[in-house]
């Protein structure tokens, strides 16, 4: 029968064995986390040099309390704050341009909330009236090869008398699929002057657009 000190000894080897096991098993979440938040934390410091603003901000709020995440967090805001008058200046309104984004994100922020909401009102009627512009210069303009297609029935051709998809047109690869755009002008009593055809494909004019002429007999 051992004695109470070699059962002391045993119950410390047992439990000594039993952290050994159980260790790796805490210790390796924790250190996966880290090193996470640290790859985290480099993906926002290269998109903050590009700049990427809005891809920078997702990723220090991942990591609100890694490093210094909240200070470069606070300082997006503020180079935010100061770009979007810039770009409603400039008109930086299209695709790309991340002016939404900027806005939205300052609307969330509380100390941003009333400088935002003016410059959202401001970019809306900046917008509005670069359209405009942009509208009365495409209604002078012909349509032509590469112009989108959402700027064809603005153009001095105006509105499309029909439009037509290719055959299987929903079960083509999007590089194969045409739209026809067809107009046809008629004389006064009736009789076919003109017709105008041009064909659209992934979003913009392709090819020549096509004017034929018809010429009545009296």
């Amino acid at each position: 029968m051992g004695t109470k000190s070699e059962k002391f000894k045993q119950i410390v080897m047992i439990v000594s064995l039993s952290l050994l096991i159980v260790s790796p098993l805490i210790i390796h979440p924790i250190i996966t986390a880290k090193l996470e938040e640290r790859n985290v934390y480099q993906d926002a410091l290269l998109a903050l040099e590009k700049p990427d603003y809005v891809v920078a901000l997702r990723s220090f709020e991942k990591i609100a309390d890694y490093k210094d995440s909240r200070k470069k967090r606070d300082e997006i805001y503020v180079k935010i704050g100061k770009l979007v008058p810039e770009m409603i200046e400039k008109e930086m309104f299209y695709e790309g341009y991340y002016l939404d984004e900027y806005i939205e994100i300052l609307l969330k922020v509380p100390k941003y909330e009333k400088q935002a909401e003016e410059m959202k009102e401001a970019a809306t009627l900046a917008e509005a009236k670069h359209l405009n512009k942009v509208r009365g210069k495409l209604s002078v303009t012909v349509p032509y090869e590469g112009m989108s297609e959402s700027d064809i029935r603005f153009s001095s051709w105006g509105e499309p008398t029909e439009i037509n998809k290719e055959v299987n047109y929903d079960s083509l690869r999007d590089d194969r699929r045409v739209k026809h755009y067809k107009w046809v002008e008629k004389d006064e009593l009736g009789r076919t002057r003109t017709i105008k055809t041009l064909m659209v494909k992934q979003g913009a004019v392709w090819g020549e657009p096509v004017v034929s002429r018809y010429y009545q007999n009296n």
